[in-house]
């Protein structure tokens, strides 16, 4: 904690991150990183504070509608949160405007549903903002973090191991014959390229197809496979000028 004659600035983890913030005369504000950077900290929270669960940020639009109106129902007028980084107008608002953006992309217009994805950024990142002051406030409190409508997320968290040294996790998608592709970042790619084809009986394929993608943080989604089906997948990546080999078949069946 760095003190001042009117304001003080708090180190706490946040939203998964370490982040800075500014308290003056009660209110906390959000220090940006680029500011937050010149300053040093000695603060550390308490290794079991309360954090949030963001699974809102990967939530189809009307389940994502909900939480957002859960969570405004849980703040607003709560007396634990008496000033938060988002205002409940602001959020009222926001997902006032996004039910009606959902209604216009029923239709399955694409401009309509470009607006819809849009206000949609707009609300998680609002609801983003307003966990990271409800972590901040709540502390080690779980009764005044769970009054706040967002779920606590678990405290330790245990990841899986890739499927290989190339592919990290293959799911099936929302709809029948989709999977969703999720590859292992390699050091120094600066693209890769994802290939697929219906496993033979014996040997390898004749035909693959081929999608190019530029990052491995979020799944890359391949439709039209035959249900039933099994499936091999292979990923290389572009390095420079040049690609790397193959990876190993990982195989999937699609459904």
């Amino acid at each position: 904690m760095v003190g001042h004659p009117h304001c003080i600035f708090r180190y706490k983890e946040a939203g998964g991150r370490s982040s800075l913030y500014l308290e003056i005369q009660g209110r906390i504000e959000l220090v940006p990183r680029y500011i937050s950077g010149y300053y040093k900290c000695a603060h550390n929270p308490m290794a079991d504070a309360i954090k949030a669960l963001l699974d809102f940020m990967k939530l189809r639009p009307a389940a994502l509608l909900g939480r957002a109106r859960q969570i405004y129902t849980a703040m607003k007028g709560n007396p634990a949160f008496i000033r938060p980084t988002i205002s409940m107008e602001a959020l009222g608002a926001q997902i006032e405007t996004y039910a009606d953006c959902i209604v216009e992309a029923s239709d399955g217009s694409r401009k309509a549903i470009a607006a819809r994805d849009r206000q949609g950024d707009v609300l998680k990142g609002m609801l983003r903002q307003l966990a990271a002051y409800v972590e901040f406030v709540s502390e080690t409190d779980v009764a005044t973090f769970t009054s706040s409508g967002y779920r606590p997320a678990a405290n330790v968290r245990t990841k899986s191991p890739p499927l290989s040294e190339s592919i990290r996790k293959i799911e099936f998608g929302w709809i029948s014959g989709e999977v969703r592709v999720k590859a292992v970042a390699i050091a120094g790619a600066d693209s890769y390229e994802l290939r697929w084809a219906p496993r033979p009986r014996e040997g390898i394929p004749d035909e693959w197809k081929t999608q190019p993608f530029g990052q491995t943080r979020e799944y890359l989604t391949i439709t039209g496979l035959t249900p039933g089906t099994f499936y091999l997948f292979q990923v290389r990546a572009l390095i420079g000028k040049q690609f790397t080999d193959w990876s190993d078949s990982v195989t999937k069946m699609s459904k």
